[in-house]
């Protein structure tokens, strides 16, 4: 679910950009993953990154991005895990 809503959120976003903000996408990108990846009783956010960003041909505007969200797990022993998007 969290998957579905990240997907539609970067969808509207990139679909609103235009040449000049380009910029500062990357940056909106990833503060709306930090705010989407809420931290809960088993684990804690750490940090995103972005892995890779392509232009898609069919929209010159459009920009798909490949992220990962690294989360520390609490329960056990502070285990680090990646989990990577597109």
């Amino acid at each position: 679910m969290l998957k579905l809503l990240m997907i539609l959120i970067l969808s509207n976003v990139m679909l609103f950009a235009t040449e000049d903000r380009l910029d500062d996408l990357d940056a909106k990108v990833i503060a709306f993953v930090e705010k989407t990846v809420a931290s809960n009783e088993n684990y804690v956010f750490d940090k995103v990154t972005i892995l890779k960003k392509e232009d898609l041909p069919e929209t010159k505007t459009w920009k798909a991005y490949a992220i990962r969200v690294d989360v520390i797990l609490l329960k056990q022993e502070n285990k680090k895990i990646s989990m990577n998007d597109i």
